[in-house]
Protein backbone atom coordinates (compact mmCIF):
# COMPACT_ATOMS: atom_id res chain seq x y z
CA UNK A 1 0.00 0.00 0.00
CA UNK A 2 1.34 3.41 -0.95
CA UNK A 3 1.35 6.07 1.77
CA UNK A 4 0.81 9.66 0.66
CA UNK A 5 2.19 12.28 3.04
CA UNK A 6 0.53 15.63 3.62
CA UNK A 7 3.33 17.47 1.84
CA UNK A 8 2.45 15.78 -1.46
CA UNK A 9 -0.31 17.35 -3.46
CA UNK A 10 -3.46 15.52 -4.42
CA UNK A 11 -2.78 13.65 -7.71
CA UNK A 12 -6.25 14.48 -9.00
CA UNK A 13 -6.86 17.71 -10.95
CA UNK A 14 -8.02 20.72 -8.93
CA UNK A 15 -11.44 20.88 -10.63
CA UNK A 16 -12.17 17.14 -10.46
CA UNK A 17 -12.43 15.91 -6.90
CA UNK A 18 -14.87 13.11 -7.79
CA UNK A 19 -15.28 10.50 -10.49
CA UNK A 20 -18.28 9.39 -12.53
CA UNK A 21 -19.87 6.28 -11.00
CA UNK A 22 -20.48 4.85 -14.47
CA UNK A 23 -17.29 5.42 -16.50
CA UNK A 24 -14.81 6.35 -13.76
CA UNK A 25 -13.62 9.54 -15.46
CA UNK A 26 -13.02 12.68 -13.35
CA UNK A 27 -16.29 14.55 -12.86
CA UNK A 28 -17.79 17.00 -10.39
CA UNK A 29 -21.10 15.11 -10.59
CA UNK A 30 -21.98 11.57 -9.53
CA UNK A 31 -22.69 10.69 -13.17
CA UNK A 32 -21.00 12.75 -15.90
CA UNK A 33 -23.00 14.44 -18.65
CA UNK A 34 -22.01 11.90 -21.32
CA UNK A 35 -23.03 8.89 -19.22
CA UNK A 36 -26.18 10.63 -18.05
CA UNK A 37 -27.26 11.24 -21.63
CA UNK A 38 -26.46 7.66 -22.63
CA UNK A 39 -28.48 6.28 -19.70
CA UNK A 40 -31.43 8.52 -20.59
CA UNK A 41 -31.40 7.27 -24.19
CA UNK A 42 -31.15 3.63 -23.09
CA UNK A 43 -34.01 4.05 -20.60
CA UNK A 44 -36.22 5.69 -23.20
CA UNK A 45 -35.44 2.93 -25.68
CA UNK A 46 -36.30 0.27 -23.12
CA UNK A 47 -39.54 2.03 -22.16
CA UNK A 48 -40.65 2.20 -25.79
CA UNK A 49 -39.67 -1.44 -26.26
CA UNK A 50 -41.73 -2.53 -23.24
CA UNK A 51 -44.74 -0.44 -24.27
CA UNK A 52 -44.76 -2.17 -27.66
CA UNK A 53 -45.12 -5.55 -25.94
CA UNK A 54 -41.70 -6.86 -27.01
CA UNK A 55 -40.25 -6.86 -23.50
CA UNK A 56 -39.42 -10.58 -23.48
CA UNK A 57 -37.13 -10.51 -26.47
CA UNK A 58 -33.97 -8.38 -26.06
CA UNK A 59 -34.19 -6.91 -22.54
CA UNK A 60 -35.30 -9.93 -20.53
Amino acid sequence: MKVVTREQSDPRPEHARHVCNVCGEPSEMTICDECSERLRVEALSRKKHEEQGDAWSHWE
